[in-house]
């Protein structure tokens, strides 16, 4: 199923971009236990996929809608994960996940208070929308990591190797609360409590 009118990114052509960087592999295979989270549009629930091809899931978790058909999966239409659920803390949580580290990438607000087109406040309505079910979402992670990325638009490549380095940068000034976030630490800090008697 296609829905050709309106749709900047022809499925196939996706399709091809999603085969070249995600191998032919299915979601088992993976080194690191990993969870897909798509959004059905029938049902307008979240669906989070760990099981099955890599690539569909994949495929169907960053189906953009306007952007790139949706993914037809047994009785789902899925497409972008992020419509249910933009950072899917919960999901990881759902999932057996012992800490979870949320990396947060929306662009910049326009916040200035000049709108000059009835889109622009269409758009500022939605990103309103969003930002609200987003902040009591990352209340549940342990780590929340903000890089840098400006006005960046999600299809704009041309910036990669730059906002790399920035996630890496985001990711290194949050290794202290990452350590602090794990199990083993929480655990060797419980003892050190319990047998220093008078410490914090």
């Amino acid at each position: 199923m296609t829905f050709d009118e309106g749709i900047i990114l022809p499925l196939k052509d996706f399709e091809a971009l999603i085969d070249y960087f995600i191998p032919d592999i299915d979601i088992w295979e993976t080194k690191i236990p990993f969870y897909a989270v798509a959004t059905d549009l029938i049902t307008g629930k979240q669906i989070v996929i760990s099981e099955g091809s890599l690539r569909q899931a994949v495929l169907a978790s960053c189906a953009v809608p306007g952007a790139v058909d949706p993914v037809r999966l047994g009785d789902w239409l899925l497409a972008d994960g992020g419509i249910t659920s933009l950072v899917p803390v919960l999901a990881a949580r759902e999932a057996g996940a012992d800490a979870v580290i949320a990396v947060v990438v929306d662009r910049e607000k326009n916040v200035s208070g000049k709108f000059e087109t009835a889109q622009e406040i269409f758009y500022r309505a939605g990103d309103i929308t969003s930002d609200k079910l987003e902040e009591a979402e990352l209340l549940q992670a342990d780590v929340v990591i903000r890089p840098r990325i400006g006005d960046l638009h999600w299809s704009d490549f041309s910036r990669a190797k730059g906002l790399i380095q920035e996630g890496e940068t985001a990711a290194r000034l949050a290794l202290g609360e990452i350590r602090e976030a794990m199990p083993v630490y929480k655990k060797m800090l419980r003892m050190i409590r319990k047998f220093t008697p008078g410490k914090p």
